[in-house]
């Protein structure tokens, strides 16, 4: 019996870890569907290419703001509840986007899509990690990062395709389906008790590492988003036909 516990007690895979992987799945493939096409699209509505950065600014910029607000909200309620508020987010965005085509309804759209994942991604890694056995957290957060790197590898590559094929329409019906499936993750989910035994500082002050980690991060994420701007146009114009398999490489 002890070493069933034991192994209980270190058991990763549980109903709530594993939920929570889903979630990521579906909220990130949703996303990178969407920013897959979204400078091609925004050409072919008109957008100068000097305005085209404006569109995915805008969705890390609320992806940004609503992670800083998601981490306060996390102190005073549950993980699940931002889970669930984030593709609801998403699902708007993408309808908005596919019954009016316009630029100012793009750009409304990643405002929506950006806030959407940033509040996601808040509560889900939180979840993921807390439900893990302690020593295992840092596989955890590996295991975990690997369904948003598949999203990464699957969903550019997808949303090109369709639009190259059958228009963007469906590419923001494919985005809202995900986020739906994801929404029904979270819904499935339950919010984890609050774990025992664990020191809760009074200090308001980070520690230092956590600056240093988040810097560290900036510095990546800046040279991503210049490439997830700046590739899709310029893949084309080298005869590459779908500017998605990029990502899919990288990924």
């Amino acid at each position: 019996r002890t070493a069933a516990v034991s192994r209980a007690a270190t058991r990763l895979w549980s109903r709530a870890f594993a939920l929570a992987c889903v979630a990521s799945f579906t909220v990130w493939t949703a996303a990178y569907t969407f920013l897959g096409i979204l400078a091609l699209y925004a050409l072919s509505l008109g957008v100068p290419e000097t305005w085209i950065g404006l569109f995915p600014a805008a969705s890390t910029g609320c992806g940004l703001v609503a992670q800083l607000i998601g981490g306060r909200l996390l102190v005073r309620g549950p993980r699940t509840r931002l889970m669930r508020w984030g593709p609801l987010l998403i699902v708007a965005g993408a309808l908005l986007a596919s019954v009016w085509p316009s630029p100012l309804a793009l750009f409304a759209a990643c405002m929506l899509l950006g806030s959407g994942y940033g509040v996601t991604q808040t509560g889900a890694v939180v979840l993921a990690t807390e439900v893990a056995p302690p020593a295992r957290r840092g596989e955890a957060v590996g295991i975990y990062g690997t369904f948003t790197t598949l999203a990464v590898l699957i969903g550019p590559p997808i949303g090109v395709a369709l639009l190259q094929h059958v228009g963007a329409r469906v590419v923001f019906l494919l985005t809202l389906a995900m986020a739906t499936a994801a929404l029904g993750a979270a819904w499935a989910l339950r919010e984890p008790p609050p774990r025992t035994g664990v020191a809760h500082s009074t200090s308001a002050r980070l520690h230092p590492l956590v600056y240093f980690a988040a810097l560290t991060l900036a510095g990546m994420s800046v040279t991503w988003g210049t490439v997830l701007t700046f590739v899709p146009a310029y893949a084309l114009g080298l005869g590459l036909s779908n500017p998605g398999l990029y990502f899919s490489a990288q990924a």
